[in-house]
């Protein structure tokens, strides 16, 4: 499973802009989520072996589901979908293989960047918002401080609290600091201890007014802020398809799956009863 988690400062901008406003920013954020699993489906393949050794061949596409969510656990604004692939697909000839899921797992830096650059196109496009310099690959809205922010991260600072606790802890115990791979799990530790469980029955409205109240009490206008967010920027130079733009950025990069003891996509003999289809290269 994969996640699409939407910058803290867009789901500010969900939580507090008007039905128009919070229709486009859901609607960028389904195309960003749209377009990075259309590029996990064009570049999906499966395995099996063709003459006693491995080839990796191109699969007929994936199987997905998407889960899209508003919240996080503290009831915070969180955009986010999550994103469940079958662990089955089609192959050249007909078979249904497993997927060959190196791809997600080792290029999650690279499925990440395809998503917010994606975003980051579609919002800019549809509501003319700032952004500040990516940093990783992800960018936050210029026009959204941190104080706000901040406000609308309790579970940040959950996870952050717990992880500090449960370093303290160890190098009390242990008497030295965690190694690289000590830290990742206490973090990973931290973040399933600090879950709350999931609130349910919860109200939309009551929701986006309480989000509103506490903006006032940081001394600041709910839709003074909205309206300083949106249209800063012309929008009409940019791309309106963002499945054009992330292909565009990606097609110079080739999927880190090749792996050692594989036969290379490009030398794998076609296998039996293939059937030829759009854009099908021989051996593949």
């Amino acid at each position: 499973m994969m996640t699409c988690s939407a910058p803290k400062s867009v789901s500010v901008l969900w939580a507090l802009g008007d039905d128009h406003t919070r229709g486009e920013v859901l609607a960028a954020h389904d195309a960003a989520v749209e377009a990075m699993v259309g590029w996990v489906e064009r570049h999906a393949h499966t395995r099996y072996r063709i003459g006693g050794e491995v080839a990796v061949v191109d699969a007929e596409g994936v199987i997905a589901a998407l889960f899209r969510q508003h919240i996080s656990r503290a009831l915070d604004p969180q955009l986010h979908t999550h994103v469940v692939i079958a662990n089955r697909v089609v192959s050249p000839d007909g078979r249904w293989l497993a997927l060959d899921a190196r791809t997600i797992k080792y290029d999650q830096r690279t499925l990440s960047a395809l998503y917010h650059a994606g975003l980051r196109a579609e919002l800019t496009d549809r509501l003319g918002v700032r952004w500040h310099q990516p940093e990783r690959g992800i960018a936050e809205l210029a026009d959204i401080g941190e104080v706000v922010r901040v406000e609308f991260s309790q579970r940040t600072g959950q996870v952050e609290r717990r992880i500090a606790d449960k370093l303290d802890r160890f190098t009390d115990t242990m008497e030295r600091e965690p190694t690289v791979r000590e830290r990742w799990r206490l973090e990973r530790e931290a973040v399933t201890d600090s879950r709350p469980a999931k609130p349910h029955g919860v109200n939309a409205t009551g929701l986006h007014a309480g989000w509103a109240e506490q903006v006032h009490t940081l001394g600041l206008d709910p839709s003074h802020l909205v309206a300083t967010t949106v249209h800063t920027i012309a929008p009409s130079a940019l791309p309106r398809r963002v499945n054009a733009l992330v292909e565009q950025w990606a097609s110079g990069r080739s999927p880190s799956s090749s792996r050692r003891g594989d036969r290379p996509r490009s030398s794998a003999r076609s296998p039996p009863r293939c059937r030829p289809r759009p854009g099908c290269r021989p051996g593949h």
